[in-house]
């Protein structure tokens, strides 16, 4: 039905807050806007960065991390 279909589509998208962290240190908490996030690397300094996001979690959706190094 049309109430389910909206349901489940209110349950599709996570919000809350990631935070980033360059090697272990946080740089940035950023709000999840349609479920995503986006950080902005331009201001860098130039090297490695490992990288560690972690997602707080909410009602609907556990928490998580994931990791990358860029340079």
């Amino acid at each position: 039905s049309r109430d389910r279909a909206r349901a489940a589509a209110a349950w599709a998208t996570a919000t809350g807050s990631v935070t980033v962290k360059d090697n272990g240190t946080p740089i940035a908490v950023l709000t999840m806007t349609n479920g995503s996030v986006a950080l902005d690397a331009t201001a860098f300094e130039p090297g490695s960065h490992p990288l560690t996001w972690e997602y707080g979690g909410s009602d609907d959706f556990s928490t998580c991390s994931t990791s990358a190094t860029v340079s």
